[in-house]
C-alpha cells in the first residue's frame, strides 16, 4: 500500500476513539441504538465497517421490518471507484 495513504490513515485515526466521538453531543435527542449504528457505519476501515445488509439487520429496524418482503440483491453493485487496478476485495481480504 502507498506510504502516503498509510500516513493519511494514521493521521485521521490518531486520537479517535469510536466510543468517544461526541455524536451524543451533536445529536442529543437521538436514540442510543441509532447512535450505535451510526458509529459502526462511520468506521474508517471498510473491512470492519458493516455492509448495508448488516446495517439493515440492526434491531432498530425490528419494528418496521417485514421479513417476508425482504429480498437480497441478485448481484453485488459496483461503482466506478470500485473498478480499478488497485481494487481490494474486503470480503476475501485480498488485492485484485
Amino acid at each position: 500500500m502507498d506510504e502516503g495513504v498509510l500516513k493519511y490513515q494514521n493521521k485521521i485515526q490518531m486520537g479517535y476513539n469510536k466510543n468517544n466521538c461526541q455524536l451524543e453531543n451533536k445529536f442529543p435527542k437521538t436514540n442510543d441504538g441509532i447512535l450505535g449504528l451510526l458509529k459502526e457505519m462511520l468506521e474508517f476501515n471498510p473491512f470492519f465497517r458493516p455492509t448495508a445488509k448488516e446495517c439493515l439487520q440492526n434491531k432498530i429496524f425490528d419494528n418496521i421490518r417485514v421479513a417476508g418482503l425482504e429480498v437480497s440483491a441478485p448481484f453485488k453493485i459496483n461503482i466506478d471507484v470500485d473498478r480499478n487496478e488497485n481494487q481490494f476485495d474486503y470480503e476475501n481480504s485480498e488485492q485484485n
